[in-house]
């Protein structure tokens, strides 16, 4: 398995972010609607006095290089596993 880390800048404030984070809807609709996903489901949701945890899964369309295509194959998938402690 190919492991690999992106890095991105969000320009919103920490309040802002993690309200969205943890918004279904909105993601749903921002993975499978506005970013054209072909998978995007939700593995798990956790609600605690001590933390918020989310693992979602997701496909995004890509379309590839040929020597990419050949390394990774025809697509790929990744798991986001985020957690908030309160």
């Amino acid at each position: 398995m190919i492991k690999f880390t992106i890095t991105h800048e969000i320009n919103c404030d920490a309040d802002t972010f993690w309200r969205l984070f943890f918004d279904k809807e909105f993601n749903e609709q921002r993975y499978k609607g506005a970013r054209g996903f072909t998978k995007y489901d939700l593995l798990e949701s956790k609600d605690s006095d001590k933390q918020l945890t989310r693992k979602v899964t997701a496909t995004p369309k890509v379309d590839l290089p040929g020597p990419l295509a050949k390394l990774l194959g025809p697509g790929f998938s990744y798991i986001e596993d985020g957690s908030l402690d309160n």
